[in-house]
């Protein structure tokens, strides 16, 4: 549950950027553990990839 909230938090400041904004994982240290985040932005990738 809790890496759903995370991966909520991370989507929503994703919304929110410009259009062409280049974000880093190290953008979002203060949501979560770096492990956590990576798996956030893998699921991302895979999920706009299919």
């Amino acid at each position: 549950m809790a890496r759903q909230n995370i991966d909520n938090k991370i989507l929503t400041a994703i919304n929110r950027k410009k259009h062409g904004s280049i974000l880093f994982a190290s953008n979002f240290a203060d949501m979560g553990e770096q492990k956590t985040i990576n798996k956030v932005f893998e699921h991302i990738t895979y999920i706009q990839a299919s």
